[in-house]
């Protein structure tokens, strides 16, 4: 009996400490469970670069642990994206670290981009912890300072270009102005403005001033402006003063100054003339079938120089040119003015009174050595004998003065006659 007795106490202390234990284990594992971030914990354990830049990338290290004696059956940390921060590889959002008892260390790497627009200063990164991903309850928020930090700003002028690239006098021209933000920050209110003060220049369509609230790291932005070049500007290279303001978010403010060259470049203006031909003087006959000389003058009627300016005269089907048909290259300075003189032979018999046009091709280059060639039109006036006479352009024989003419001559004749008659009798 007492045997029993004591097979019996044994069996129940034996079940006692078999529930007991079992208990204990169940106990643990519940407070795991329940507690979640009171027994994990997750520190940053450093970040790179220091200080971080706007625009670049952020390798974020962050350590895992554990409380003494507690175990995280499957752990994992998260990235929650909020502005400036986001991640660079999607698929690592979620770090799962899995079973960890704190033996070893547990370090994750996260790696970020920030945004270009990112505020100097103290920005917060968040992450998302847990001890167990399969208990939607235990995820622990924890948030990290990062230093931002603006780098030395600069704003480039890429190109200040017109369009086209050389302007003429009452032509609208297009003006643009690239800027590019070349740092890691971005860059607010950026004004650009046209001085146009003193200029023979106005802006159509718009005002002087452009304005762009937001120019974001290492983006382009263009500004535009339509400019109408006055009717009586003189070619030459004109000084446009450009202003650029801007500020960084730190609410610094910045100004550059730049000089825009506008290049007006005219097409020079000339007059062509047939200064005289002998084929009109009036101290000479007038002859059906003329070779004779035709003085072209040329004159500088614009307000910028001419360079290079040369005449040729084309042979046609009315005249032909004798000699040199071109005349030397000369320059030309405004009201200035040339001569050339060149020598034709008339093709046909002049049977009626006509214009005849004579071909005179032109090259000469502008005061910015553009160059230009064209043909131009002089007309010579061909005459009739009667016409000739009737203008005055040729003298009409006198009948009067040829009958006296002729009468002295006649007797002169007569007398010389006589005289050697007289003397022919006599021997």
């Amino acid at each position: 009996m007492k045997s029993n007795m004591k097979l019996i106490m044994v069996s129940v202390i034996l079940l006692f400490y078999i529930v007991s234990v079992h208990a204990i284990i169940i106990t643990t594992g519940e407070t795991v469970a329940a507690r979640g971030s009171d027994v994990v914990s997750v520190t940053l354990l450093k970040y790179e670069p220091i200080p971080a830049r706007p625009g670049n990338y952020l390798d974020v290290y962050l350590k895992f642990d554990t409380l003494i004696g507690s175990v995280a059956k499957d752990a994992a940390v998260w990235f929650e994206e909020k502005f400036p921060f986001s991640i660079v590889d999607p698929s690592k959002k979620i770090q799962s670290i899995g079973f960890y008892s704190g033996v070893n260390d547990a370090i994750v790497k996260f790696r970020l981009y920030i945004d270009p627009a990112a505020p100097p200063g103290i920005n917060t990164v968040t992450f998302r912890y847990t001890p167990d991903q399969h208990f939607p309850n235990q995820w622990r928020t924890a948030e990290f300072d990062v230093d931002v930090q603006l780098s030395d700003i600069i704003l480039s002028v890429d190109k200040v270009q017109t369009l086209p690239e050389t302007v003429k006098a009452g032509e609208i021209a297009e003006l643009k102005i690239v800027l590019t933000n070349n740092k890691n920050s971005a860059l607010r209110d950026v004004s650009v403005k046209l001085d146009l003060n003193e200029l023979p220049f106005n802006v159509i369509s718009s005002t002087n001033e452009k304005v762009f609230p937001l120019l974001l790291s290492k983006k382009t932005i263009e500004a535009n402006f339509k400019i109408l070049i006055a009717g009586d500007t003189d070619s030459g290279v004109y000084n446009l003063p450009i202003t650029i303001t801007y500020s960084d978010d730190s609410g610094k403010s910045y100004t550059k100054k730049l000089v825009a060259g506008v290049i007006v470049d005219n097409i020079p203006d000339f007059l062509i003339n047939l200064d005289e031909s002998s084929l009109y003087r009036k101290d000479k006959p007038y002859s059906k079938l003329p070779t004779d000389k035709v003085l072209l003058s040329v004159t500088n009627t614009g307000s910028s120089q001419i360079k290079a300016f040369s005449m040729e005269l084309l042979d046609t089907e009315d005249y032909v040119v004798l000699g040199n048909p071109l005349m030397t290259p000369t320059n030309l300075d405004p009201d200035d003015y040339e001569t050339q003189e060149f020598t034709i032979h008339v093709q046909k018999p002049v049977k009626q009174s006509k214009k005849v046009p004579m071909k005179v091709k032109i090259r000469y280059k502008s005061s910015f050595n553009n160059k230009f060639e064209s043909t131009e039109t002089v007309m010579l006036t061909l005459l009739t004998r009667e016409d000739a006479y009737k203008f005055g352009l040729a003298k009409k024989p006198h009948t009067t003065c040829i009958f006296i003419l002729v009468v002295i001559l006649v007797i002169m004749g007569c007398l010389v006659y006589r005289k050697w008659f007289k003397k022919k009798n006599k021997t």
